[in-house]
């Protein structure tokens, strides 16, 4: 019985009732949350798995095939988490530069790296990056990919990533000259994919091997190491990278005289190459196949080959090859007896000789840069572990006697200022070598690669604020006549003159290059044709009253002037400028020819 005093207090329904309903009202938000967080996981697994198998696509089926997977995923790519999103642009890049379109591939790569989600993605981006780079053979922006790679830290969770970082270091250094190194890093790539369990990776591995062992001309470890990448790529039913082996390796069976096995083996490799869709990997195959055709003898095939080859080749840069084929042509037309014909081949093949080897000297000091970058680290390394040694002999040194304590702080100064002193001399080397692979050493004007490489900024630049840019080629006329009847060192100091007659005439208004023996270039943002020209006639007259030739002689040059228009590349853009200089000198030289201008029936003189 209820003591005297207490009752109990009645509640109102309607607050009862009040809160079942927020209890109710709970449970449904609570159910609907888990719902939404259960789709959530649910559409992240299905798109993993579909990721998964474009992925596997990528490397089993052709481009053409990996690209329709792709297309499927990329209405869901916005819910995707952003590994997922990074890892699709991953593939989607590498799909287009199989695809011939490396432009587009870098754009997409750029959007990766720039904020990547982790290592394993960001050591992935940098390889491919530093990949397609290399195949355009921009050596500066490859060894530049390359160290920031080589720079982070491996996943040890996610070994793929560094096995096409290694094996394009391998590569790189290979061109470079570094076989010893070259082998290194194929022989860490192999480490690598050993962890990934990959039979694709070991033949990716294998296959650099075989390529650092064929540069440094170890032919049978360079054979060896092909058949076992072939063997890999077969069982993991890679076609394009089992193409890629089998063409290298009928190479060096052409090189060995086994004309007969470098057939088959050719046939084998282009065959799955062209059903593959990599276009690059069937040219540089038919190129190899060029050089078996002109070893047998069989002069019309290579002839057919070659003339195909030869616009794709110059157009990706591949200008060794495009030396090298130039060169072919010329031998078939001895045999032939077709004397002019070859001596017009030998001149197109040393013209493209000599932008391949100032090409390749870039590419040389670049891995100077590269070997100063990293030596750079490693010396930074070494002054904070002094540092911290010097740190601990402080701390010791509390607990002995004050003479004993400013010794060993004498002794760290020291160290730490001669150690300050080589990090600063080291910086001052670098920018000294990356100079060096930008400039002509005769005019100090741009050299060719840095040149071009300045004018494609410049002209998507351009391109994105909608302005003008005119790309001027110009061509000092019968300079060869001053050559031989002066000497070169009299030809020498007439390239300087019309040099600082440049740079006194356009200033900080253009860059300037010098892109050949006697050729140079002028680029001109933000300014259009019309002005153009009128800056080119007043440098005419500059140049009239300078009399830059020998002994005070006057002197002229030819000019070729292209203006930017929608969907220009440097390529194309320069092709332009190019054909109206050649005009220009058709039309008799000493004179300017504006490239696609309807007003301009005749060369403006």
């Amino acid at each position: 019985m209820p003591a005297r005093g207490w009752a109990p207090r009645a509640v109102p329904q309607q607050a009862v009732n009040g809160a079942l309903g927020d209890i109710r009202r709970a449970r449904w938000v609570a159910a609907l949350l888990l719902a939404v967080a259960a789709a959530s996981a649910w559409a992240d697994a299905e798109f993993q798995r579909d990721l998964e198998r474009a992925s596997a696509i990528n490397v089993t089926g052709s481009v053409a095939e990996t690209r329709a997977a792709l297309d499927a995923l990329a209405p869901r790519l916005d819910s995707a988490t952003p590994v997922q999103q990074a890892k699709y642009k991953l593939l989607l890049a590498r799909n287009l530069v199989l695809s011939g379109r490396s432009e587009e591939s870098e754009r997409v790569l750029d959007e990766v790296l720039a904020q990547p989600p982790s290592t394993a993605v960001a050591i992935r981006g940098y390889g491919l990056a530093a990949n397609i780079a290399m195949l355009s053979r921009r050596w500066e922006r490859a060894f530049d990919l390359l160290a920031k790679g080589l720079a982070l830290e491996p996943d040890l969770d996610d070994p793929e990533g560094m096995v096409t970082l290694l094996t394009v270091a391998s590569y790189i250094h290979a061109q470079a000259g570094q076989p010893e190194q070259a082998l290194e890093y194929a022989r860490r790539s192999l480490e690598f994919a050993e962890r990934t369990g990959s039979g694709r990776n070991r033949c990716l591995g294998h296959h650099r091997v075989a390529y650092a062992f064929k540069r440094a001309g170890t032919n049978d470890e360079a054979e060896r190491a092909y058949r076992l990448a072939i063997g890999e790529c077969e069982a993991a039913h890679d076609p394009i990278l089992k193409g890629v082996a089998q063409s290298g390796l009928a190479d060096l069976l052409r090189q060995a005289g086994q004309l007969d096995q470098a057939d088959a083996l050719f046939a084998e490799a282009i065959s799955s190459l062209e059903a593959s869709g990599y276009a690059i990997g069937v040219d540089e195959a038919r190129f190899f196949e060029a050089r078996l055709r002109f070893a047998q003898d069989r002069d019309a095939e290579a002839q057919r080959i070659l003339l195909d080859l030869l616009p794709r080749l110059g157009e990706h840069a591949h200008l060794d090859y495009l030396a090298e084929g130039q060169e072919m042509l010329a031998k078939i037309a001895i045999r032939r007896g077709r004397s002019a014909e070859a001596a017009e081949r030998l001149a197109e093949a040393l013209a493209t000789r000599e932008r391949h080897l100032d090409r390749e000297r870039a590419m040389r000091l670049a891995f100077l840069g590269v070997e100063f970058d990293l030596q750079l680290k490693e010396q930074e390394l070494a002054l904070l572990r002094e540092q911290a040694r010097v740190a601990g002999l402080e701390r010791e040194a509390q607990r002995q006697q004050l003479r004993q304590q400013l010794l060993v702080g004498a002794v760290a100064v020291l160290v730490a200022l001669v150690l300050a002193l080589l990090l600063a001399q080291a910086r001052r080397e670098r920018g000294r070598l990356v100079a060096q692979a930008r400039h002509d050493g005769l005019t100090a004007l741009d050299n060719h690669t840095w040149f071009f490489e300045r004018t494609r900024r410049s002209l998507e630049a351009a391109a994105h604020d909608k302005v003008p840019l005119t790309l001027v080629l110009a061509d000092i006329d019968y300079f060869k006549q001053v050559n031989d009847q002066h000497g070169h060192p009299a030809g020498d100091q007439v390239l300087r003159r019309v040099a600082q007659e440049l740079v006194a005439a356009f200033g900080d208004r253009a860059h300037l290059g010098r892109v050949g023996g006697e050729e140079f270039a002028i680029a001109l943002r933000g300014v259009p044709a019309h002005e153009a020209v009128v800056l080119l006639q007043q440098f005419r007259r500059r140049l009239e009253e300078a009399r830059p030739g020998p002994d005070g002689s006057p002197l002229t040059m030819s000019y070729g002037l292209a203006s930017r228009r929608p969907g220009d590349t440097v390529e194309t853009l320069r092709a332009r400028a190019d054909e109206a200089l050649y005009r220009a000198k058709q039309a008799g030289r000493d004179r300017l020819v504006v490239a696609d201008d309807p007003q301009a029936k005749a060369p403006v003189t």
